[in-house]
């Protein structure tokens, strides 16, 4: 049985954003355009803080979860551990039974998605402290990150939506959190090529090459925004990709 679909109020929100966001009419008559980002704040652990929280963020079928047990794999000394099951916006799809024609054609559903993935991010991060006396490393292939860029890619920086998400207790201390940890390192993982497109795996969203290079772009922007150190990879192949995430890491 599914368990009801959350309605989430953004009157509040709305009436906040009016005061800056352009005119109804400017923009049905061009769609928003995405913000310029300048170059990428590294903020690889340094050796005095060995980082212990990798937080990967990325548009879907970027290849994070491949990333994650490529890690695995690469570090059998270290007692790596993955926060929650992974896939947190399938399985909550699955769970509020939202398809994929849902989230591509109805754009409440697509907002609505975003709240309920928040919530999700927030009941995994309450319990980062005890996976951290566990683990060597502990990786999350998400951070809260991931609602905001997706809501800014959607509906634009200007937006009621947007403003909605940002707004939200969970997100405003989890933002603070990512600033001020030490041993915390967030990586963005861009699309491999400019020509990639994601898998249509019939359940999330099927984006293209210039899609999936726009919401790494929304992803680096609410970082920089939020002035949160980030590191941003380089490498066109699985391989490269390992052996770099590594040195930022200082685990070569």
């Amino acid at each position: 049985m599914s368990t009801p679909f959350p309605h989430h109020d953004t009157s509040d929100a709305c009436n906040l954003a009016m005061l800056d966001a352009p005119s109804h009419s400017a923009m049905l008559a061009r769609p928003h355009t995405l913000p310029r980002t300048e170059s990428c704040t590294s903020g690889a652990a340094s050796s005095s803080h060995p980082c212990k929280i990798l937080r990967l963020c990325g548009a879907h079928g970027v290849g994070k979860t491949t990333l994650v047990n490529d890690l695995k794999e690469a570090l059998p000394h270290m007692a790596v551990e993955v926060l929650g099951d992974g896939e947190v916006a399938r399985s909550l799809m699955r769970q509020h039974e939202i398809t994929q024609s849902m989230l591509t054609r109805d754009s409440a559903t697509f907002e609505q998605l975003q709240h309920l993935i928040v919530g999700k991010q927030a009941l995994l991060e309450q319990h980062c402290d005890d996976a951290l006396n566990r683990a060597g490393l502990l990786v999350s292939d998400r951070c809260m990150v991931d609602p905001l860029a997706y809501t800014m890619w959607k509906f634009g920086e200007s937006s009621c939506q947007y403003l909605s998400i940002k707004i939200k207790p969970d997100v405003q201390e989890a933002l603070s959190r990512y600033r001020s940890l030490a041993a915390s390192q967030i990586i963005v993982v861009p699309p491999f090529s400019s020509a990639a497109s994601s898998e249509n795996d019939n359940v999330r969203i099927v984006s293209g090459p210039q899609a999936l290079s726009s919401l790494s772009t929304c992803m680096k922007s609410v970082l920089q925004h939020h002035k949160v150190p980030f590191y941003s990879l380089k490498s066109a192949s699985r391989t490269q990709r390992v052996a770099e995430v590594l040195d930022v890491l200082d685990l070569q």
